[in-house]
């Protein structure tokens, strides 16, 4: 999954990787591949440099959601580093295997500048587990070769920018843009969601 940046020419960078990972985070909350509503072509490359993200199911756990949106800022110096994305994750993840007797009202943890009271996030994962068994089964709604990699033109991209914010374009740079997703087809996703976040964190 590419960066907005790299849409418009700009150099691979540990950035970009982060912000894969953000879409990621969202694609595992959905079992779809992000962006399944529209066709994989330049316009929707110019709606994810206006802003457009892939969508979470309901009931995803708030800071989750914080994180992974984090993680696709627009601004690559705002995305956290590997580092930073670690120890967020980590912190999750004893959170949720933490023991809710033993806490006091004030635990929490700080996700993008955003305090999260433990509690609540523990009960907002429980939930989860709950709503993730509900969730339908949808069909892909494009052919497979919708999701095979192909060529894009940074150039054209850039342009359609520029008619929208009044830029001005740059030298045309062919990328190849690489659609990874997670697996052909999602499994059904009746999984146990304590099981299903405890394990993506963990792997993390």
């Amino acid at each position: 999954y590419l960066a907005p940046e790299v849409l418009q020419g700009k150099l691979f960078t540990q950035a970009v990787d982060i912000y894969a990972f953000g879409v990621v985070m969202a694609e595992m909350t959905t079992g779809q591949r992000p962006f399944d509503g529209y066709k994989f072509d330049q316009n929707l490359a110019v709606k994810i440099c206006m802003g457009l993200r892939p969508e979470f199911t309901p009931g995803t756990p708030e800071c989750y959601i914080e994180l992974a949106k984090q993680c696709m800022d627009p601004e690559p110096q705002k995305r956290p580093n590997v580092k930073e994305l670690n120890l967020e994750l980590y912190n999750l993840y004893k959170i949720i295997n933490s023991d809710k007797s033993s806490l006091d009202d004030s635990s929490g943890t700080y996700i993008n500048n955003q305090f999260y009271k433990v509690d609540i996030i523990i009960n907002q994962f429980l939930d989860a587990d709950e709503k993730i068994k509900e969730l339908p089964i949808v069909e892909q709604r494009h052919p497979d070769h919708m999701y095979t990699s192909k060529l894009i033109n940074a150039q054209k991209i850039i342009k359609s920018l520029s008619q929208i914010i009044g830029s001005n374009p740059v030298s045309d740079v062919e990328i190849r843009l690489c659609l990874y997703f997670i697996s052909s087809r999602f499994l059904r996703i009746n999984l146990h969601a304590k099981f299903f976040f405890k394990n993506f964190l963990y792997s993390c």
